[in-house]
């Protein structure tokens, strides 16, 4: 008997927005700050945001990539707003394969 396993390959890409509720302003979190990316004598740096955004000012949006296993160039993208994980979209890129899936597992 086969054992089972999901049809979905995780990627690695795992990714967190934060914005401002206001502006929709995209920033970053790093090292314990809020930062904006800025390209500062041709190198990419993180400006801590001045003043600080409050805490309850801020949405964070998630996303996770997976790759279907039987043709890697299928592809699902889910996302959510960490503070209200009720509602997520899923987006799915590439053509689905129309090749059969085996008898053993969801291959």
């Amino acid at each position: 008997m086969a054992s089972w396993c999901s049809p979905w390959q995780p990627v690695i890409i795992n990714q967190t927005y934060h914005y401002e509720h206001e502006t929709a302003r995209q920033f970053q979190y790093y090292n314990g700050l809020y930062c904006l990316r800025k390209n500062i004598d041709g190198k990419a740096s993180a400006v801590p945001l001045e003043p600080p955004p409050k805490s309850f000012d801020i949405n964070t949006a998630r996303q996770y990539l997976s790759r279907l296993r039987r043709d890697t160039n299928y592809q699902r993208c889910i996302s959510f707003i960490a503070q209200d994980k009720t509602v997520a979209l899923v987006k799915y890129v590439g053509k689905f394969p129309e090749t059969v899936c085996s008898q053993e597992g969801n291959m």
